[in-house]
C-alpha cells in the first residue's frame, strides 16, 4: 500500500500526511484511521523517541 491509497482509504487530508513525513503531531484518531485500515495496533504505526531538553539538563 503506497502513502497515497493510504491517505485515499483513511480519508486524511493531505496537509495531514505532511505533518505526518515531517514527524509533527497527529491526533490519536488520525492513527486510529491508520490502525483500522491496515488491521494494526498503535505500537505497529507509532514509536516513542526521547527529546533532550536542554533546559532540564544537570550541570
Amino acid at each position: 500500500m503506497t502513502l497515497r491509497d493510504l491517505m485515499l482509504e483513511t480519508g486524511i487530508a493531505p496537509n495531514t500526511m505532511t505533518r505526518i513525513r515531517k514527524n509533527k503531531y497527529v491526533s490519536l484518531e488520525i492513527l486510529e484511521k491508520f490502525c483500522q485500515v491496515l488491521k494494526c495496533d498503535f505500537k505497529d504505526v507509532i514509536g516513542f523517541i526521547e527529546s533532550v531538553d536542554e533546559s532540564h539538563e544537570k550541570s
